[in-house]
């Protein structure tokens, strides 16, 4: 009959005035008849006595009234940002026809007269805010005649007048909170602006004050006295009644929301296109998205088959959405309840509304049958709950509050079934205006109705965080995803695709045959430049100049050798030494050869040497000499002996001719072997083929023109894949390929030697590229320099200002790619400025395709969390010798029927942007949470990098106590500067919330690397550890004691306000048990005490009693 909660409410209330019984509104969804409710409620009558119910009766208006809970909540988010009208209810309504100002007038003052609500104030008495109530007054109604202008200027300053009205900051202490103004257009033509804040008034409370000034200006206008009674109770009589009412049932009313949302609660965080400002912010937008009358009518059909209202069947899907693009299986929503259990309320202005945390298991992979069933139940236990107001249910909570979010949720839907207010006014059209500006108090709100057979929802969105295609994008995966579900409800929700037609156009297809191009091998792409340039100088080191003819020589000479010793094609070849001319021959020779590449950096511990050999098993080895430890057993292969030249050898045909008959390698025979880090503690050998390498090289030579006349830097490690990148690059291109010496690479000397080098490419990692930064002298420039190739780590935006700074006509390329995939497989051009906080990586190669994949290989519409996975012909061969674990990250493509077309699953966390671009949000089997917070470090880092002091940082996760992580910030200082950690935590929370600004700041003079340039995160944890052992050996109570006479004061008013004996300076107000009420207290006594003006604010910003004193 068209029945929904809303109206269920009312009749639960009409039941409880009518039986004197209390009927849970769960029975109505059980026993939806009349004959079934009528059983239900004879059988309430017969089990006991009736229980007298509290009367909702009129209290004294002597003294302070209070607030209700509502109130109170509104009154403290209004104490945070008193400027902001975030809390403003503008409505902008057109009247059309002949109006009669004096009986519209005459109608607004009597609704002012009749509703107490429009004439309260909040001032403090006690520290406390307290409804006052001003005594009747003449009300005029202001007015304002623009008929006298042109029509289009008319309008404009109409315009103009409502977007002021409607913004117009209300002082909640000394009023009005409501105000109104007529604009006459023309003479037949007026607007009606009406402002109310949202203390004093809900949705429902504008259908309440639209019928009665109908009636009374009715009345008014033909002479008629009022035809509304006079009301028998007040807003502040429900106030009052509220607290008297809960004051017997509030512990277990709030102990049941207390099991429902206890324990550590997940913040869903949803892809934004701006990072999250330190202080909420309420700029809006809104997107549209109609149902179709079908779709409805399934919707309608489905409810009905499961006793779901549609309510419930469209927050099970908003909440399958939130989970698919927040990765979260615990996903709450906020819904709005009216909040008038009461009869007498519902002809009442004022804010009754309550809000309900909507905590919903998304875990176990349900169908949306099964969801919507949770949903119903969650939904009903929350109905038979809602009186608890919201505000009782956070102080219980105790959660840690945050200035750049709401509490406990950021999604708020609300089903719009409110009574239909009557906009009639006598002899004249009456036309809602659509709001010019919405402010958004959530991350996203959806308001929900129902017209014309058709689903209608508006979705208001911070326009802070999102932008509007993002936002249309999302309510088309929920179209999407609702057409689905009704289709196949017992189907896994999981499993149903968020890839709308808008993305199918810009996310890769990996159905999709690949193309397969043949390049050379690397190896002879050097030997095409030998024959364009033999003359043009390949190498540079200390001062001398090969030439491609010279290096090929010595290239071809060893790679004789190496056949000599019984290896090549199909065999590895490992070069032993350090960096120098004889190393770049060695790897040009073995690759000559035919032979698998194996370089071991003598800088590596023996130990992991003989790990790399004994898994590589190499053919020979070429040992260049110089310092690093003897690490093979004698016999174990040969070993050729490669010493520098003094001079450049002569030509020699013979060799040139021998090394000829080695035929090219197949574009599938290995090229080289490099180890990364195993789960096992063993490296695992990743085996290259030819056609990955020449692929990636043929790529970049073209992509970013490197051409002869280009000079390249090799500055990276030895034991890592990127160093071909460093050595083959100029080598296939024409470039020339410069050598620094050991001491040329340190922090302090590394970017002037790039300078005087007027070195033009270079590959470099963003914490090293932060050390030479921040070792550089004062006003440093590389003019010279024009791409710069980041890789390895998440590249954070103030490395790639300041790096632009020093370098200023240098690209910045952020490049992707796991080892297995080859060198890399996705990249991004930093446009300038760069992309806020963490740079994406962009798109992918040629011939290559990152795909989002989620659970049973589903591809992930944009904006949803899956894994990484890289498609392409040119990826490596896999694991050498560990076929187990070839076969767990390289699978077979399910979208083709081809067993060579395999899949490589990286194990990082990623999605799609808006125009296919992928960017990493870690890995799948390390994610961070500080008290339920998703914290990616590279965001705090880069916040960390916003300080001037600060040039590097690193965070680790340490667990303080069982159950108890803290984040600790290693931060190194510029050259000068100190990083003070209280001015650090201080910097930090003006731009972070509370939970990612860590706890604990240790200084150091410079981050431990790794020897591929990377932050060594156990030497890193263990400077943690020894630093918190040494805190520890200090004093605890010494620890503990208050320090200053402000900490003692400020202790003492905590410890009144909370009711806590002992408090020390590091503890947290909130962690205490402090929540918004409590906190306007101790800031109203703390005013008093030291004669000072000190927002609310500040305890947010200052939340332990050290940093607020």
């Amino acid at each position: 009959l068209g029945g929904h909660s809303l109206l269920a409410a009312r009749v639960v209330a009409r039941v409880r005035r009518v039986f004197g019984v209390e009927l849970p509104l769960r029975t109505l969804f059980e026993a939806s008849t009349v004959a079934g409710l009528a059983a239900e409620i004879a059988a309430l009558c017969a089990e006991a006595p009736a229980q007298p119910l509290a009367a909702l009766l009129r209290v004294e208006r002597e003294g302070p009234l209070p607030l209700s809970f509502a109130q109170e909540r509104l009154w403290f988010l209004h104490q945070l940002d008193p400027g902001s009208a975030a809390y403003n209810m503008p409505v902008a309504v057109d009247l059309a026809g002949a109006l009669d100002r004096a009986a519209f007038a005459a109608a607004w003052a009597e609704i002012v007269r009749r509703q107490e609500s429009l004439r309260t104030t909040f001032p403090l008495h006690g520290g406390a805010p307290c409804q006052r109530i001003a005594p009747p007054a003449d009300t005029p109604l202001p007015f304002i005649d623009l008929s006298a202008l042109p029509a289009g200027r008319g309008e404009s300053e109409a315009e103009g007048l409502e977007r002021e009205h409607a913004a117009r900051a209300f002082d909640l202490e000394r009023g009005p909170l409501a105000t109104v103004l007529l604009v006459r257009l023309a003479p037949e033509r007026h607007r009606f602006l009406l402002n109310l804040h949202h203390t004093i008034a809900d949705g429902w409370s504008f259908g309440v004050l639209l019928r009665e000034l109908g009636a009374l200006y009715g009345a008014g206008r033909a002479g008629r006295p009022s035809p509304l009674p006079e009301l028998a109770v007040q807003y502040a009589d429900f106030a009052a009644w509220q607290r008297a009412e809960l004051a017997g049932k509030v512990e277990a009313e709030l102990a049941y929301w207390e099991r429902r949302l206890g324990g550590e609660i997940s913040v869903a965080e949803l892809p934004a296109d701006r990072p999250r400002p330190a202080v909420q912010t309420f700029r809006g937008g809104w997107r549209q998205l109609v149902l179709a009358p079908e779709l409805t009518a399934r919707l309608h059909r489905f409810g009905r088959g499961e006793g779901a209202t549609l309510f419930m069947i469209l927050l099970a899907a908003v909440q399958a959405l939130l989970s698919r693009h927040s990765g979260e299986q615990d996903v709450i929503v906020g819904a709005p309840v009216a909040g008038r259990s009461r009869v007498e309320t519902e002809g009442l202005i004022g804010c009754f509304l309550n809000t309900l945390a909507l905590r919903t298991d998304l875990s176990g992979t349900p169908g949306f049958r099964e969801l919507v069933a949770r949903v119903r139940t969650v939904t009903l236990e929350a109905y038979a709950h809602q009186n608890v107001p919201f505000e009782a249910v956070l102080a219980r909570l105790r959660l840690d509050r945050d200035l750049s979010r709401p509490p406990l949720f950021q999604v708020l839907f609300n089903l719009l079934s409110l009574p239909p207010a009557d906009e009639a006014l006598p002899g004249l059209d009456v036309r809602m205006r659509a709001p010019a500006e919405v402010p958004s108090k959530l991350d996203l709100t959806f308001y929900v109705s129902e017209a014309a057979s058709q689903v209608w929802m508006h979705l208001v969105y911070n326009a802070c965080l999102f932008d509007e295609a993002r936002i249309a994008d999302l309510l088309a995966q929920l179209e999407m995803l609702l057409e689905q579900a009704v289709e196949r409800p017992e189907a896994a929700l999981d499993g149903l695709s968020l890839v709308t037609a808008a993305a199918r156009a810009v996310l890769p297809d990996p159905g999709q045959a690949l193309a397969e191009p043949a390049f050379p091998p690397a190896a002879h792409l050097f030997l095409d430049r030998v024959r364009d340039l033999p003359g043009e100088p390949a190498l540079e080191w200390r001062g001398g100049t090969w030439s491609y003819a010279e290096l090929a020589q010595r290239a071809r000479e060893i790679a004789l050798a190496v056949r000599a010793a019984g290896a090549g094609p199909g065999t590895v070849v490992a070069v032993f030494g350090g960096r120098s001319p004889e190393l770049i021959a060695g790897l040009l020779g073995a690759l000559l050869a035919g032979g698998a590449l194996l370089i071991l950096d003598r800088k590596l511990p023996a130990a992991r040497l003989r790990a790399m050999v004994e898994l590589a098993k190499p053919a020979c080895l070429i040992d260049l000499g110089g310092p690093g430890a003897r690490f093979w057993e004698e016999g174990a292969f040969p070993v050729l002996p490669i010493r520098p030249a003094s001079t450049p050898l002569p030509p020699a045909a013979a060799v040139a001719e021998a090394a000829g008959e080695v035929p090219p390698p197949a574009p599938d025979d290995p090229a080289y072997v490099f180890f990364t880090s195993g789960t096992t503690g063993r490296p695992k050998a990743v085996l290259g083929r030819q056609r990955g390498l020449s692929h990636f090289l043929s790529w970049q030579r073209a992509t970013f023109g490197i051409a002869p006349g280009d000079r390249a830097a090799q500055l990276t490690g030895l034991s890592f894949d990127v160093v071909l990148r460093d050595v083959f690059l100029p080598l296939v291109s024409g470039a020339t390929l410069v050598l620094p010496e050991e001491e040329d690479v340190s922090p302090e000397r590394l970017l002037p030697w790039l300078a005087a080098r007027a070195i033009t490419v270079a590959h470099t990692v963003p914490t090293l590229a932060g050390a030479w930064l921040g070792a550089a002298p004062p006003g440093f420039v590389a003019p010279a320099l024009r791409w710069t190739f980041f890789a390895g780590e998440p590249l954070l935006e103030q490395v790639v200002l300041r790096w632009r700074a020093a370098c200023p006509h240098s690209g910045v390329v952020n490049l992707y790619g796991p080892t297995e995939t080859t060198l890399a497989k996705c990249f991004f051009h930093v446009p300038d400025p760069p992309v806020a906080g963490v740079q994406p990586v962009g798109v992918p190669l040629p011939q290559t395709q990152a795909l989002v994949l989620a659970a049973g290989a589903r591809l992930c519409g944009p904006g949803e969390v899956g894994e990484i996975v890289v498609r392409t012909p040119f990826r490596s061969l896999g694991y050498l010798d560990n076929p187990e674990e070839s076969r767990l990250r390289f699978r077979p493509n399910p979208f083709r029927d081809d067993p060579a077309d395999l899949l490589y699953f990286t194990g990082d966390r990623g999605r799609h942007r808006l125009d296919g671009s992928l960017e990493i949000l870690g890995r799948l089997d390390d994610q961070v949470k500080i008290r339920g917070v998703r914290v990616e470090p590279a965001e705090v880092r880069a916040a960390l990098g916003r300080h001037p002091s600060v040039w590097e940082s690193a965070l680790l996760v340490q667990e303080h106590r069982p159950g108890d992580q803290r984040l600790v910030a290693c931060v190194v200082a510029r050259p000068g500067a100190v990083c003070d950690p209280e001015t650090l935590r201080r910097h930090l929370r003006q731009e972070l919330p509370e939970a990612m600004v860590p706890s604990i700041f240790l200084p150091l003079e410079a981050l431990p690397l790794t020897p591929n340039g990377k932050v060594d995160r156990r030497a890193l944890a263990r400077r943690v550890q020894e630093a918190r052992e040494q805190a520890l050996d200090g004093d605890e109570g010494e620890a503990r004691a208050l320090r200053t006479p402000v900490e003692e004061i400020v202790a003492g008013l905590w410890s009144e306000v909370l009711g806590t004996p002992r408090i020390g300076p590091e503890d947290n107000f909130f962690q205490l048990g402090g929540h918004s009420l409590s906190g306007a207290q101790v800031v109203s006594r703390l005013r008093e005490v030291f004669r000072i003006e000190l927002p609310l604010r500040t305890l947010f910003e200052a939340p332990t009693l050290a940093s607020l004193a």
